[in-house]
């Protein structure tokens, strides 16, 4: 048993030395950020061999105290996702979540990250792009990591981004019936039906919002303290 560990360390090992001697600058513009100097001193060997290893799928990386992000477009989200979970110097075997951030200024108003976690390395690792509302579609990766299938539903479901390839993509913290996706900008407050229990049939009835009156701002006599 020992022997086998020796060797597959020995073959990790000869790894790295391969890539790293196709290793690309240390200061490369892809990469960015405020943990510059940690990068410099613990992820520097890390950040070099992912350039050189899937450097064409990437379009920057952002290095956080803790945390890198992987900045990429939608077309390569697959490919890159396939890498850091199969290559034995990234071993991202576990998803953690995915989350999406919606800013109706920005041209590419969606934000989709996918987090991701290494037990080999103790390490996380974002995966991050931008979509459109027009093109609102994004890979589904239940097919790499079986418990994405459900924070895929959750995204489509709070924000409407639809995951192409994910074979139950229902909703799934509101109810089948439910117009609209409350966690967009531009979803409005009040909701768009509202449901009550009819007591004469015995069921529920959904209704379009009325709304008493309009809103209005007050302004606190301590506003200007």
């Amino acid at each position: 048993m020992n022997d086998i560990l020796m060797s597959s360390k020995q073959t990790n090992y000869n790894n790295f030395l391969a890539l790293k001697a196709n290793t690309v600058a240390a200061k490369d513009t892809l990469v960015s950020g405020a943990g510059e100097v940690y990068l410099w001193n613990h992820q520097l060997n890390f950040v070099n061999l992912l350039l050189a290893s899937a450097g064409k799928l990437i379009k920057e990386i952002v290095v956080d105290v803790d945390t890198i992000e992987i900045k990429t477009v939608v077309k390569n989200v697959e490919s890159l996702l396939w890498i850091l979970k199969y290559s034995s110097l990234t071993q991202t075997e576990q998803i953690v979540d995915i989350v999406a951030f919606d800013n109706p200024n920005q041209p590419n108003r969606f934000k989709v990250v996918i987090v991701l976690r290494s037990l080999a390395y103790q390490g996380t690792i974002n995966i991050s792009c931008t979509l459109n509302e027009i093109n609102s579609t994004f890979p589904s990766v239940a097919y790499l990591y079986r418990g994405a299938e459900w924070l895929e539903r959750e995204v489509w479901d709070m924000y409407g981004i639809s995951f192409e390839g994910n074979k139950d993509l229902r909703r799934l913290l509101t109810d089948y019936g439910f117009q609209g996706h409350p966690l967009r900008k531009d979803f409005p407050l009040s909701g768009l039906t509202e449901v009550s229990y009819d007591d004469m049939d015995n069921q529920l009835v959904t209704e379009s919002v009325e709304v008493a009156q309009e809103f209005r701002r007050h302004r606190s006599p301590h506003h200007a303290l």
